[in-house]
């Protein structure tokens, strides 16, 4: 077996991946928090497709669809998490978030919609920032600032 611990993985720059809590099957929990691991460079994006799991409700259109967005220039790098569209029985409205944001120099500050928040932190050796615990009760549009 392929150990990428030892020998590495490529990952793209402008990569946007979503990870969530292991399961054994369909349904044993909800998936009430996901990692997302941001790999900046320039623009890229990435749709999350979510459906029930099991049967065929995703054939009469019984999805959600979330739009992970992420664009930079020399002052600022700003990554959204969009509204989620869509509904099928049993998704999680109240989805706790991780960030990360790999390989980027540590910035000044750390917004959320445009207010400063404090959860975050920094490790300088791996160069990874990461935002903790946030939620999307609203339902509405988040964006993450690192200025």
């Amino acid at each position: 077996m392929y150990n990428f611990l030892k020998n590495g993985l490529f990952i793209k720059a402008g990569a946007i991946i979503p990870e969530w809590p292991y399961v054994d099957y369909v349904g044993q929990k909800p998936i009430d928090t996901m990692t997302v691991q941001v790999y900046p460079y320039k623009e890229s994006n990435f749709t999350l497709i979510e459906d029930e799991g099991e049967g065929f409700g995703y054939e009469k259109g019984e999805i959600a669809t979330t739009k992970m967005t992420y664009a930079a220039d020399e002052s600022q790098m700003i990554f959204t998490l969009h509204t989620t569209e869509g509904d099928y029985q049993g998704r999680v409205k109240d989805r706790k978030y991780f960030i990360h944001f790999n390989i980027i120099p540590k910035p000044a500050d750390v917004k959320l919609n445009g207010t400063t928040i404090t959860n975050w932190e920094y490790d300088s050796e791996t160069k990874v920032l990461s935002v903790s615990g946030i939620t999307n009760e609203e339902e509405k549009n988040l964006s993450i600032s690192l200025l």
